[in-house]
């Protein structure tokens, strides 16, 4: 699955890394232009997505900071998927993401 590597390695269609390669004219966050739109910033400090990380937040429990934790336990792939999609950020590069077919069994 394309986004689990682009999550993992942090390239990312956002903004700080668009910028690094010359397809953004600036690193910046939409919703925050004094923050570079990281994948930190996205997953956890965004205010524009302040009901998705609540949600996120609450079904991940007390690791729900811990970005190891989100990108390698099972669990918690499937609730970053979940946020993902809720946010529609990343929508237009990825469309709808969903699991791969034996990780959506398990669940």
């Amino acid at each position: 699955m394309y986004i689990c590597a682009g999550l993992t390695s942090n390239h990312i269609p956002l903004n700080q890394h668009l910028h690094h390669i010359a397809v953004a004219d600036s690193p910046c966050c939409p919703a925050c232009p004094e923050t570079d739109e990281s994948l930190h910033h996205f997953l956890f400090d965004c205010p524009q997505y302040a009901q998705e990380h609540h949600v996120f937040g609450r079904a991940i429990g007390q690791e729900a900071t811990s970005l190891s934790y989100i990108l390698t336990e099972e669990h918690a792939l499937g609730l970053l998927i979940q946020f993902v999609n809720a946010t529609v950020q990343l929508r237009h590069t990825f469309s709808e993401v969903s699991l791969p077919e034996h990780n959506a069994a398990r669940r």
